[in-house]
């Protein structure tokens, strides 16, 4: 098995861009603005790194199952 992504403990596959991305998990999110619909408001959101299920890192720890 290789140590990509897809195959991380940290990995959060991302359902609505057709499996081929996710978010990486291994630190906090960072904080970011939205501003929907361009009108005046805007909400501060959490936001994870969006990685691709095939890319790698030095931080990779494999998933545990059971």
């Amino acid at each position: 098995m290789s140590k990509s992504c897809e195959h991380c403990m940290y990995f959060v596959r991302d359902d609505l861009l057709e499996y081929a991305h996710g978010e990486c998990r291994k630190n906090p999110p960072t904080v970011g603005n939205l501003v929907p619909d361009f009108n005046l408001d805007t909400w501060t959101i959490g936001v994870w790194p969006l990685v691709k299920k095939k890319n790698w890192c030095g931080e990779y720890q494999g998933k545990v199952h059971g």
